[in-house]
């Protein structure tokens, strides 16, 4: 059985910080346990919220984890370009189209 030890320290600035990871594991299964860890947290966090308030919470934990990683990711390697596969350009389109299928509905509306 293999053991993961994560020592937390309290720094009053800068909040909690990860001070130390004892135990013998490989990166590839640590990854695995904290990213498994993190996705049952999501669920029983889901789990227990009233019916009524799951949609708006599911996405509020999904925004919230995307820019978790996001900003991990960039931390350890900001060279590297999250989705260069999409563009300022392309971006702007998309948001413009969104508001004309927005503005659309409204006029249908009214």
């Amino acid at each position: 059985m293999s053991k993961i030890i994560i020592t937390i320290q309290q720094d009053t600035e800068t909040q909690e910080q990860i001070t130390g990871i004892d135990g013998k594991v490989t990166l590839e299964t640590f990854m695995s346990l904290t990213a498994t860890s993190i996705l049952g947290m999501l669920h029983q966090t889901l789990d227990q919220a009233k019916a009524e308030e799951k949609a708006d919470l599911k996405e509020y934990l999904f925004d919230q984890s995307n820019e978790l990683f996001s900003s991990i990711l960039n931390a350890f390697a900001p060279e590297i370009e999250l989705r260069p596969d999409i563009t300022e350009e392309a971006i702007l389109r998309a948001e413009l189209e969104i508001h004309k299928e927005n503005k659309t509905k409204l006029e249908v509306i009214k």
